[in-house]
């Protein structure tokens, strides 16, 4: 066999760990990400239940964040990676496992006390928590439109019936007087994230006859 080949092969190895050391890390991942997909998440992984790639309870080390690929300076951040996102991040990963940096190490990274993101919409909000003071004007009304998003989810999830426009009046009263967000702006967000989830909060009652 060729050096070449010899390389390729080593290269192509999947890193298995020892028991003593227990999880793999991987260096240099990276994830589009966040509100309208502006924003690039990258950091790394520690593969916390060794089953090979990102899932449910792994660890994210955020060591850069970039918007419209311009750095923003947020700060290194840790967050576990929750049901509701585990499938993005297996996604990315899988078309770039073989350029990330893998390793072997003990299990210092626990997770202990460590947010659980468990939703598209909580990860846009950590995400710029993290950017504040790195992001454009627009950024307040993306911070809006995360929260309005997860207070959706919530009310969807309560089983009842809410209609489009029922569900906009209450995120504009869940919104209040939010921060440098003037009202028809705030009321602009509330029909889009309530449009988005109309259908989520639609429950059909009453029995149906077929002919």
């Amino acid at each position: 066999m060729s050096f070449t080949l010899a390389a390729l092969a080593l290269l192509a190895t999947p890193v298995l760990c020892p028991p003593q050391e227990g999880q793999i890390r991987w260096d240099g991942f990276h994830l589009k990400t966040g509100p309208q997909h502006q924003y690039e998440l990258r950091g790394s992984i520690w593969d916390r239940d060794t089953n090979g790639r990102p899932s449910t309870g792994d660890l994210f080390r955020v060591d850069e964040i970039l918007k419209d690929g311009r750095g923003t300076g947020a700060e290194a951040n840790y967050f576990l990676i929750g049901a509701g996102i585990a499938p993005e991040f297996a996604r990315a990963f899988s078309p770039i496992e073989g350029e990330l940096r893998a390793s072997c190490e003990s299990r210092v990274e626990t997770g202990k006390d460590m947010p659980i993101l468990k939703t598209p919409a909580a990860l846009n909000m950590f995400i710029l928590s993290l950017t504040g003071g790195g992001v454009q004007e627009t950024s307040k009304q993306d911070l809006l439109q995360a929260a309005l998003s997860i207070k959706a989810e919530e009310l969807c999830k309560q089983g009842k019936h809410i209609a489009e426009k029922e569900l906009a009046a209450l995120l504009v009263k869940e919104a209040g007087t939010a921060s440098g967000v003037n009202r028809n702006d705030i009321r602009g967000v509330a029909a889009e994230v309530a449009k988005k989830y109309a259908f989520a909060c639609t429950r059909v009652e009453g029995k149906f006859t077929y002919p």
